[in-house]
């Protein structure tokens, strides 16, 4: 998986694949933060994420939910690479 990452053709095509390999969605649960200074700032977590892998063999794909961790281990990112992906996306 690491190699067939880095051997798409551009680091747009990269991007490309971080951000479709990525799931945004709201949280089912909020928690919010109980503090005296922040009292009405909202809830703390906005939005959650989950990280897809393609494993393939020869007759078929599918899609594996995998956490956080592996999924940028696996390509060698850091959380600063998927936060840019993700924001790119949205232009």
């Amino acid at each position: 998986m690491f190699t067939e990452f880095y051997a798409l053709n551009s680091w747009e095509a990269q991007t490309a694949y971080i951000v479709q390999s990525i799931m945004q969605f709201e949280p089912a649960r909020r928690a919010t933060k109980f503090s005296s200074q922040q009292s009405d700032s909202g809830p703390r977590k906005t939005e959650s994420r989950a990280y897809y892998m393609t494993i393939s063999d020869e007759s078929s794909s599918k899609s594996v939910r995998v956490c956080k961790e592996m999924f940028l281990k696996t390509f060698d990112l850091n959380t600063a690479r998927v936060y840019y992906a993700l924001s790119w996306s949205l232009r």
